[in-house]
């Protein structure tokens, strides 16, 4: 449950850059003309009004820049409506079942691959597809590259990248996939010079593994992001707020602990970083504090002052964490959490009515009548 509520507050917490993938208005038969005359791939994004993860990928995964000029260079990009004009018809002929299905093609129209579904990252989802282009990163090819020897940032990208990926394909994620991957990144990691650790080539190691601005790699980013190649310095400077957002956010809801330690450096290295000038995190600090107090009555008081400055996002994460923040068996806090609750449903939006009303079961379920 903890995965599902932090994985969607993430998605919501994600803000478009400028840059972005250039899906150019024209029809699938100019489209391939164009790929031709360019000597480029086409790419097709098949979705619909109504998808939700296409919707995600619009907004989240193609306007950040390192996806479009990834995409710009190789592709000649179209987007699909299934359900309307000649996308009824094309969606037939490429067996399109399931929204969002991405396509890649050479010029001549021979499909080289189909991915169906998105990915949480730009990052994660450029390495899809380079797996579907290059003969280089086929599964196979790479661990034999990597069994031979080879410890190119290219390669490490790819295979440690492919392993997550294949390891989160099933409902119940294989770990050690997942731990074989990890270890590959960070023995890749630990033997690079400092010179090499800010090169544009090793970004990735920042972009798709530094999870919290307190682990390693989070570390190493926020000391040395001066020093970072021109490339990927504004890369690097949007990854750090966006970690140290997803920090305060999961120890809001619950998902990470509060350690006071990590909480205080947390605080002060965004101060210090000018990541709270508008005081948005200030709300969220107040909440946090009230909660470390260990007064809940506080707690909650602290709570409903605070809910309307947070953003809607935000909101959801404050209550889809309150049965996991209430510990053992306090009554009082288990009734208060759900009348709180119940006092947001009316204004709430409809994406969170349902992860709220999972939320009161749960109270209610521990609570004696």
């Amino acid at each position: 449950m903890r995965r599902l509520l932090l994985c969607f507050t993430l998605l919501l917490g994600i803000s478009s850059a400028m840059a972005q993938t250039n899906f150019r208005h024209v029809s699938y038969a100019e489209g391939v003309a164009a790929a031709k005359a360019e000597g480029k791939l086409v790419f097709i994004d098949f979705f619909t009004e109504w998808c939700g993860p296409c919707k995600r990928m619009a907004n989240n995964i193609f306007p950040q820049k390192n996806v479009g000029d990834y995409f710009n260079e190789k592709f000649v990009c179209l987007k699909i409506d299934a359900e309307k004009g000649e996308g009824v018809e094309l969606a037939k002929r490429f067996k399109v079942n399931a929204y969002p299905t991405f396509i890649v093609m050479d010029a001549n129209e021979k499909v080289l691959g189909t991915r169906v579904g998105g990915s949480g990252s730009g990052e994660e989802f450029i390495g899809i597809i380079e797996r579907i282009v290059d003969p280089e990163k086929t599964p196979e090819r790479m661990k034999a590259r990597y069994e031979g020897g080879e410890r190119s940032a290219d390669l490490i990208a790819a295979y440690a990248g492919y392993l997550i990926e294949s390891a989160r394909e099933s409902r119940q994620p294989d770990q050690g996939k997942i731990d074989e991957a990890n270890k590959m990144v960070n023995d890749y990691f630990n033997n690079l010079t400092d010179e090499q650790k800010v090169a544009e080539e090793n970004a990735f190691i920042y972009l798709q593994y530094a999870e919290s601005p307190m682990d390693e790699y989070g570390r190493y980013m926020v000391a040395h992001r001066e020093e970072f190649v021109p490339a990927v310095k504004e890369s690097i400077a949007e990854h750090i707020s966006k970690l140290y957002d997803r920090y305060l956010i999961s120890v809001l809801a619950g998902y990470a602990p509060y350690d006071k330690t990590g909480y205080e450096t947390v605080k002060r290295e965004m101060k210090e970083l000018n990541l709270n000038t508008e005081k948005k995190y200030d709300p969220i600090c107040r909440i946090i504090e009230s909660y470390a107090a260990g007064d809940m009555n506080a707690y909650f008081d602290t709570c409903e002052r605070e809910y309307g400055n947070l953003e809607e996002g935000v909101q959801g994460s404050l209550i889809f964490g309150m049965n996991d923040l209430i510990k053992g068996d306090d009554q009082v806090a288990l009734k208060r959490a759900v009348k709180f609750i119940r006092s947001k449903l009316a204004d709430m939006p409809a994406n969170n009515i349902y992860f709220a009303g999972m939320v009161i079961g749960q109270l209610e379920d521990r609570i004696k009548e």
